[in-house]
């Protein structure tokens, strides 16, 4: 064999070695969450119903989540402000965070982070609202509609 030929062997070789490496890294870099789709998006989407507390302030909601691609589309209404508001947001490997715009007297903006219990499909975790009054913060819990189990 010619020096040619053994340096394409080896060259050939190289490359088929490589190709498990890199599709090892990429398995390890979703199993550590770094995936841009989780599994556990697909329990997502639906309507869910519940109580945002703010300042000190329970406030009634329902919140519609759909997943297009890799983003999760919101609408969130909250009828004791007379509220219907839309927005975005992405799963995490922590669980999921979006954010709605609101002009309650001065445009704002809220930032929902929680995650969804996996047997009861509850969500839950915390709100951060900014707007020119300042920042507040909060939580939330919204279960699934009936229909939506």
């Amino acid at each position: 064999m010619s020096r040619n030929q053994e340096s394409r062997v080896r060259t050939a070789w190289v490359a088929l070695m490589a190709v498990p490496l890199v599709l090892g890294g990429l398995w390890v870099g979703s199993a550590e969450g770094r995936a841009l789709f989780s599994p556990a998006a697909a329990e997502l989407p639906g309507t869910y119903s519940g109580w945002m507390t703010v300042e000190g302030s329970d406030l009634q909601a329902t919140v519609s989540l759909t997943l297009e691609g890799d983003s999760i589309l919101v609408r969130l209404s909250v009828p004791d402000l007379g509220s219907v508001t839309q927005g975005q947001g992405r799963v995490e490997a922590e669980g999921f965070s979006f954010q709605v715009p609101y002009d309650l007297g001065c445009p704002g903006q809220a930032t929902f982070r929680g995650r969804q219990d996996g047997e009861s499909r509850v969500l839950s975790g915390s709100i951060q609202a900014s707007d020119c009054n300042g920042t507040m913060a909060g939580s939330f819990r919204f279960s699934p509609r009936s229909d939506d189990r």
